[in-house]
């Protein structure tokens, strides 16, 4: 009895485990890459590489990250 059990709980154990990975196989980038110059705080121009599905969604984005300042 003892080993079926114990059986059983490695077989949930191991469904459990492929299934989280599964789950996160499944995270896909967005297709659309984007540079958006900005405005430092220093008030020097900047460049912004984003990664979203939209223009207006990289804007958003470029808003709140760190810039590389141009010369």
């Amino acid at each position: 009895m003892t080993t079926k059990i114990f059986a059983t709980k490695r077989k949930v154990v191991l469904a459990s485990l492929l299934a989280t990975v599964s789950f996160a196989s499944y995270a896909q980038l967005p297709d659309g890459e984007f540079a958006c110059q900005v405005l430092t705080e220093s008030g020097q121009a900047g460049l912004v590489l984003v990664q979203a599905d939209a223009e207006t969604d990289a804007m958003k984005v470029a808003r709140t990250s760190t810039a590389w300042e141009l010369d």
